[in-house]
């Protein structure tokens, strides 16, 4: 990690360098600076292990897709009460346990986000999760690449779709710049009243 983007010590530090380094034609730091806000944001919420922080980046991450899709703050709204009843690491269990993927996986997977979903949480940490929770999330992931790799198809597709993504968000900015609208900020940095509900568990 960049020693810059080491040394930021809140979520909203990192959003504005990430867009200060993607002014600059940084991918590599603006990367590095997601990555360091879904960190600080785990550690905001008092994650216990190494684990538990990064099931918590993954909920984190899954909203900060969902909130660029939607053009405002998306809140995985039945995630975090399962989070809440049962703890971190039995939420996530229940999760990937269950027979078909997760819009979660499907969105993050869909982005090159892969390495934040729940399912590759528990195969780094095995020893935390129950065998069929390690199966499954070995199994799920292992399909997803080989569609990507062999096929090809599905890279294309996240390619397309990201670049419609891109020009759909400009032609949005330039809308709100338009009416004067102020933007909006990402989950776990501030919390405007227009919240739009989402499910990173169904």
């Amino acid at each position: 990690m960049d020693s810059r983007v080491a040394k930021l010590k809140s979520p909203e530090d990192c959003l504005r360098f990430e867009g200060n380094a993607n002014k600059l034609d940084r991918p590599d730091l603006a990367k590095e600076a997601r990555n360091r806000a879904l960190e600080l944001q785990a550690e905001r919420y008092g994650a216990e292990t190494q684990a538990e922080r990064e099931c918590l980046q993954a909920v984190y991450a899954y909203e900060r897709v969902l909130t660029e899709k939607n053009g405002r703050n998306t809140r995985a709204s039945r995630t975090w009460p399962m989070i809440e009843r049962r703890g971190v690491i039995a939420a996530v269990e229940s999760i990937v346990t269950r027979e078909r993927p997760t819009i979660g996986f499907d969105a993050l997977a869909a982005n090159g986000l892969d390495e934040h979903a729940f399912e590759a949480v528990v195969l780094r940490h095995p020893q935390h999760f129950s065998e069929a929770a390690v199966q499954t999330s070995k199994k799920r992931l292992d399909a997803w690449r080989t569609d990507a790799s062999g096929k090809g198809c599905c890279l294309d597709s996240r390619i397309k779709c990201n670049m419609i993504e891109i020009i759909r968000r400009c032609l949005v900015e330039k809308l709100l710049r338009g009416l004067k609208v102020k933007t909006f900020s990402w989950p776990g940095v501030q919390q405007p009243r227009d919240v739009v509900q989402a499910d990173l568990a169904h």
